[in-house]
């Protein structure tokens, strides 16, 4: 059960966020000053975060021997970290789309329909809390590791001890 609770959390957020940014604006257009700036900055934010995420993938592949993996093999939990893994991803490629269709529409009077800033909004949080949730778990993971009772120096004092 917490497991299906910890996969649909960031939509449940996300539609609650939805429905209050919905709620909150009337009508149906909306002007927003500076659309180019903001744009630019949440399409320089997503590719940040996905580099950070596909970078975190490869030190994760260096630890195919190391015993969180075998604790995670052993637990079955490495088709959901790879899931954990992926989801922000897809989410950030979304949203890079999103930012790109976007940039194509709004006019010199930066008039934006609240249905098209609604979609950007959706597909921002949920990648924003897809990394989030992939942040904590690797801090989960972290303490893990810190707690490995074998670490290279417990390794080279017993050596020592032996000769």
């Amino acid at each position: 059960m917490k497991k299906y609770i910890e996969l649909i959390f960031p939509m449940i957020i996300t539609i609650v966020l939805a429905i209050i940014f919905r709620i909150s604006l009337k009508g149906e257009i909306v002007q927003i000053n500076a659309i180019e700036f903001i744009l630019e900055n949440v399409f320089s934010l997503v590719t940040t975060l996905m580099g950070f995420i596909i970078t975190i993938i490869t030190v994760f592949v260096s630890f195919v021997k190391s015993k969180i993996m075998k604790y995670l093999k052993k637990n079955n939990k490495i088709k959901t970290l790879l899931f954990y893994f992926i989801e922000p991803l897809i989410w950030g490629i979304l949203v890079i789309i999103d930012i790109g269709y976007l940039a194509t529409k709004f006019n010199e009077l930066n008039n934006m329909y609240i249905n098209q800033i609604l979609v950007t909004l959706i597909l921002a949080s949920l990648f924003v809390l897809t990394v989030l949730r992939i942040t904590l778990v690797l801090c989960k993971l972290l303490f893990i590791i810190a707690e490995e009772p074998e670490s290279i120096e417990e390794k080279r004092e017993s050596v020592y001890k032996v000769n």
